[in-house]
């Protein structure tokens, strides 16, 4: 049984790409200018500690 640590971080790696994803996709003038918000901190955490060379800017809460 996962403890309750193991079950928030559930889906974070693929949240993570998923955000890299839209990132990547947007034409390079908007992408200078973009930011990632995420709904909550531990969603921005998940997007900052899961990022590993997928160039994302900074999550914010």
């Amino acid at each position: 049984m996962l403890g309750v640590k193991d079950r928030i971080a559930v889906g974070w790696p693929e949240l993570a790409a998923v955000v890299a994803k839209v990132y990547a996709d947007l034409p390079p003038g908007d992408r200078v200018k973009a930011y990632v918000l995420a709904c909550n901190y531990g969603e921005a955490a998940a997007i900052d500690i899961y990022d590993a060379g997928l160039g994302l800017p900074p999550a914010r809460p």
